[in-house]
């Protein structure tokens, strides 16, 4: 599970870090509000197969030896997936007694692809990202706890495997969505990142949010300015800007 901080070492770090150490009990006294705040990364990769079939020409006398040969519908023909989801594969068959000698069609040597736009690539997009809690945390927490968070990581690598212990209920949903199988789907990598912060504000200090979370060596924080603390700077800001208006108005 991923881990989690009681109330008593959030405060306790909160203590420190407003230079208050050992007085995590008298914050308490004093009244401080502790909301979880989970946060959770989730990356998906998923292999997904397609199976067609084409008439296909090549130049020349090409060896298709290293071909293996299929009869009947190409549906049956048993491929392993990709031992990396994260990777595309592509396995070649011939139907058995299809190949023959044709009339060349090339244009200067060359047969240009309608497909691939004569760039001699496709693109092939394999990989989903799910970032919570929503909205996310302030910049700065996300910056501190991406560099310094003692983060949990699970990796999944079947569909329906049981989901992580530490994942909150708050996410359920939402990583259920993006798990579901999708269609033609062959294997998956679910990379899970699960970190436990807690947001404090304090009943006495209501220009500061403090966010608490597992750090490699204990408990870290990061402190961003309150909401009422950003408007009052604001307000400032847009007085001294009238102010300013009003004295270039008058010097004019």
């Amino acid at each position: 599970m991923a881990d989690s901080l009681s109330d008593d070492d959030v405060l306790e770090a909160v203590a420190r870090h407003t230079g208050r150490p050992g007085q995590g009990a008298q914050i308490r006294r004093e009244g401080a509000d502790i909301t979880p705040v989970p946060m959770l990364g989730l990356t998906i990769d998923r292999s997904t197969e397609t199976r067609t079939t084409k008439p296909v020409r090549r130049g020349g006398r090409p060896d298709l030896s290293y071909l293996p040969e299929y009869e009947g519908d190409l549906r049956d023909c048993p491929v392993d997936p990709p031992t990396d989801p994260g990777r595309s594969k592509t396995v070649e068959f011939v139907l058995r007694g299809s190949v023959r000698t044709a009339p060349c069609i090339c244009v200067g040597g060359r047969i240009l692809c309608k497909r691939c736009l004569t760039r001699g690539t496709l693109r092939c997009e394999t990989g989903v990202a799910l970032n919570l809690p929503e909205p996310p945390p302030p910049l700065r927490v996300r910056r501190m706890t991406a560099l310094g968070g003692a983060w949990e990581r699970v990796t999944l690598t079947e569909a329906g495997a049981p989901l992580p212990d530490g994942l909150d209920p708050s996410h359920l949903k939402a990583v259920e969505s993006a798990l579901a199988p999708r269609r033609d789907e062959v294997s998956r990598r679910a990379e899970f990142r699960l970190l436990r912060p807690a947001q404090v504000v304090l009943r006495d200090d209501q220009d500061h949010v403090f966010y608490v979370f597992p750090g490699r060596n204990g408990p870290e924080v990061c402190s961003v300015w309150s909401r009422r603390r950003i408007l009052r700077a604001v307000g400032v800001a847009a007085a001294t800007a009238v102010l300013l208006v009003l004295g270039l108005a008058l010097l004019g």
